[in-house]
C-alpha cells in the first residue's frame, strides 16, 4: 500500500473539479452517488478526483481535470495505449477487496474495457484543512479481474467482480514496473 497526501492547491483542484463533472447531471439514487448527501453533495466525485490526484502524484504525471460529456473513458492512459481505471472508495472496505461492476441491476453486462484497474480508498479527509490521505492499495490486470467470480453487490441489485487486496500487485511493484518501462523507452529513443 502506498499512502499519498493530497493537500493545499491539489486538494482545491479536486474540490473545484468535482462541481463540474458530467456525473453531476445523473438522476436517482445511483446517479447522484451513494455517498453524496445534502451536507456533501459532491463527495463521490471529489473522492474519485482525490484518488486520481494521488495516482498522478505517485506516477509523476499530470492529473486530467477536463470536463467530458458522458464522463471519462478512462482515468489515465500510459504509453498512449494502456487504459487505467482507478477505483477509489470513500473508506477502507471491511471486506478488503476492490470492486468492479460488471452487471447492471437490469441485467445488462458491462465489459471490462481497461487494461489495468488500480484500487484505493481515502484513509482520512479534512475538508476544512483541504487535506486528504489516499491509500493506493494495488493493481490488477483486466484478465485477472475477469477470472474472478461475479458476486452480488454489497448494496444494490448489480453484480461485481471482487478482487481481494492481497491478490493485487502492490503499488510499489506497479510503480517499479512503470518506471522500468519508462527507462527502457528512454534508452531506446
Amino acid at each position: 500500500m502506498l499512502k499519498v497526501e493530497v493537500s493545499g492547491k491539489d486538494y482545491e483542484v479536486c474540490e473545484q473539479v468535482s462541481h463540474n463533472m458530467w456525473s453531476n447531471s445523473k438522476t436517482g439514487e445511483w446517479g447522484r452517488g451513494l455517498a453524496n448527501s445534502e451536507n456533501d453533495p459532491r463527495k463521490v466525485e471529489r473522492i474519485g478526483k482525490l484518488g486520481e490526484m494521488a495516482l498522478a502524484k505517485a506516477l509523476n504525471k499530470p492529473v486530467d481535470i477536463a470536463y467530458r460529456e458522458h464522463g471519462d473513458a478512462q482515468d489515465f492512459i500510459l504509453f498512449r495505449t494502456i487504459k487505467i481505471d482507478l477505483k477509489t472508495a470513500t473508506r477502507r472496505p471491511r471486506y478488503n477487496a476492490g470492486l468492479v461492476k460488471v452487471i447492471e441491476e437490469c441485467g445488462l453486462r458491462i465489459p471490462l474495457t481497461k487494461e489495468i484497474y488500480v484500487f484505493g480508498y481515502v484513509e482520512d479527509e479534512k475538508r476544512s484543512l483541504k487535506s486528504a490521505i489516499v491509500v493506493l492499495v494495488g493493481a490488477s490486470l483486466r484478465e485477472e479481474i475477469a477470472a474472478k467470480p461475479i458476486v452480488p453487490a454489497k448494496k444494490g441489485g448489480h453484480k461485481n467482480h471482487e478482487i481481494p487486496y492481497l491478490e493485487m500487485r502492490s503499488m510499489d511493484r506497479f510503480i517499479e514496473l512503470y518506471e522500468k518501462f519508462l527507462r527502457t523507452r528512454n534508452l531506446a529513443s
